[in-house]
């Protein structure tokens, strides 16, 4: 299963080798002016190896790379191969399975997110988190420091190059019901406060719609600012999560999210509709 970390690394592994190919120059030659052995310019180029910035530079001027832009975005994609500590640092208390989400939603330009079940994580109240996580996990501090996680990763939205979210939800998901019904209204409040389409945008695709645009699971799609990086896919199961990575295998969740947002409402209406519900349960 492809992780963050070997998704930076292998596609830096194929720029290089295109670059390589592009230039006509062999792996032998190429090995050779670094003065390695050509099985780590081959483990480099598959994603499993690594290179150190001289040994980059060496490369490019090879190649004859002379585009700032493009040596820019190399020495970045190189660096971040080898450190994980991008916004958050990587930390013991931080579950490995989380860690990789905060760094996909860190090196983010946009995100889409399909969710049927439950309000998405960056969007939830502390209260309903804790109703949700209680779910599925028994003990109380380990609930807390679940919780706490969650507040946490929703700085991502706040940062001054905060990437542009799409938010589609599966009307089911305002009546599905975590804690009290005072719990759930004020977390419908939320969406309605948070909600700033072009920046961060919700909308619901209503019960009457039936299973146009929602016959499938949850999903996530990222595109991101380093234009060496390919949109990637993410979906996430009881066991854990695949990522899809390749254009063949990303594109079907692009047309999923294309046809999920045709079915929506708009993001005005869709607020009016939360607003609605959210009145309701406050009269319980």
């Amino acid at each position: 299963m492809a992780t963050v970390m070997t998704i930076r690394r292998r596609l830096f592994g194929n720029e290089m080798r295109r670059l390589r190919e592009q230039a006509g120059v062999s792996m032998d030659a190429a090995a050779d002016r670094l003065v390695v052995d050509r099985s780590k310019l081959s483990r480099m180029e598959t994603g499993q190896g690594l290179l150190f910035k001289k040994q980059l530079h060496v490369l490019l001027d090879l190649y004859g790379v002379e585009d700032p832009k493009l040596r820019g975005e190399l020495d970045k994609l190189c660096k971040d191969g080898r450190s994980r500590d991008l916004m958050h640092p990587r930390s013991s208390a931080v579950p490995p399975r989380l860690q990789e989400l905060m760094e996909l939603e860190e090196m983010a330009g946009s995100i889409f997110a399909y969710e049927p079940m439950v309000v998405p994580g960056l969007l939830q109240t502390r209260d309903y988190a804790e109703a949700v996580m209680r779910h599925f996990i028994d003990d109380d501090d380990e609930v807390q420091r679940g919780v706490s996680l969650r507040m946490k990763r929703q700085g991502i939205l706040t940062k001054e190059d905060a990437p542009a979210v799409v938010f589609i939800l599966d009307e089911a998901v305002l009546h599905r019901q975590m804690g009290s019904a005072e719990v759930q209204a004020q977390q419908l409040r939320r969406l309605v406060e948070v909600n700033r389409p072009s920046y961060l945008t919700i909308q619901l695709i209503p019960l009457e719609r039936g299973a146009r645009g929602g016959l499938h699971g949850p999903f996530q799609l990222f595109t991101f600012r380093q234009s060496l990086l390919n949109d990637l896919a993410l979906v996430e199961h009881q066991g854990g999560r695949i990522f899809f990575e390749r254009e063949t295998t990303v594109e079907p969740f692009r047309r999923a999210a294309n046809s999920a947002r045709a079915h929506a409402l708009p993001s005005d209406v869709s607020m009016e509709r939360i607003s609605e519900i959210a009145q309701r349960l406050e009269r319980e």
